[in-house]
């Protein structure tokens, strides 16, 4: 994608960060960050996303919170990447205090967002959580995506309410 001695844009730096992360190729992932930033390149609220979301999947929890804090301007798709590399480096206290400084930005969830929420419920075996969790996506309407619904039957089953997570399942409509 970038030959030697070429700058590159966004959108090859998005792709290729994604590349990384799916390799879990934390060093190729860094090399490509500085390459990035001694291009000039100027972050955006999505380029910085794929690097929160290449340092996140490497196991790099630490940079990908640099980064996020580094970066200003947030919207759901930055909050909800830096939420997931917190569950995805099993610190989901961590994901789920985030969440509230996220509500106090006004930034508001989607689907994905209450899925790793409910993902990070499950991780710290969170019922009460969870169940605030499972009201609020009915209320909003999230609970019909399949990624919710998946997210709240794991949620259940591993804070051992298994009739929940088989009455949950039952009940959607797409699986």
């Amino acid at each position: 994608m970038l030959s030697e001695g070429s700058v590159g844009d966004k959108i090859s730096y998005v792709n290729i960060f994604g590349l990384c992360a799916r390799l879990k190729d934390l060093k190729l992932g860094q090399q490509v960050h500085c390459r990035m930033l001694k291009s000039g390149l100027q972050l955006d609220v999505f380029l910085s996303s794929a690097v929160m979301d290449m340092y996140g999947k490497c196991g790099e929890i630490l940079g990908a919170r640099y980064i996020f804090h580094s970066y200003p301007d947030h919207n759901v798709v930055s909050w909800t990447t830096i939420l997931a590399a917190n569950f995805q480096n099993e610190c989901f206290e961590e994901a789920l205090k985030m969440f509230l400084q996220m509500e106090l930005q006004n930034v508001v969830p989607n689907e994905y967002t209450f899925a790793v929420l409910l993902h990070s419920c499950a991780g710290l075996s969170a019922l009460g959580c969870g169940k605030t969790l499972h009201a609020r996506v009915e209320k909003t309407g999230h609970g019909t995506f399949v990624v919710v619904g998946n997210a709240l039957i794991n949620m259940y089953v591993r804070s051992g309410h298994i009739e929940a997570a088989r009455a949950l399942f039952s009940n959607m409509i797409c699986r």
